[in-house]
């Protein structure tokens, strides 16, 4: 039993990754890896090969540049979502609520609770 977040056009998610990249960029996503590895955590530690951790490696060792990185931490998110809701839409158990370009949280919140309410769960 699950309830589960799918953009009714695919375009809106690709939209949204690539906007949380960014984010995570201007943030610091690079000054971050440069901690971690100042700490001395090793550049094969299992963290270090998550998606934007793993290409910002490249960048500090010079075989990517920033924007080559971003736009492969945005490709491999967007793989990893896809990924992900090609296994969840196997689960007949979830109900999906599909978010619109602007997520409607009131309404998301109302369809679970109408869900849950006629499962008896709420």
């Amino acid at each position: 039993l699950g309830i589960g977040l799918q953009f009714a056009d695919r375009a809106d998610m690709k939209a949204l990754i690539d906007r949380r990249v960014d984010k995570m960029a201007e943030e610091g996503l690079l000054e971050e890896v440069q901690a971690l590895l100042a700490m001395g955590l090793p550049r094969n530690a299992t963290a270090m090969q998550a998606i934007g951790y793993k290409e910002f490696l490249g960048v500090l060792d010079g075989t990517l540049t920033e924007q080559e990185a971003l736009e492969l931490v945005k490709l491999r998110s967007r793989q990893y979502a896809k990924r992900q809701l090609t296994w969840l839409r196997r689960n007949p158990d979830i109900h999906w609520i599909l978010w619109g370009e602007e997520p409607n949280f009131p309404q998301g919140l109302q369809n679970a609770t109408e869900y849950l309410t006629a499962l008896g769960l709420r």
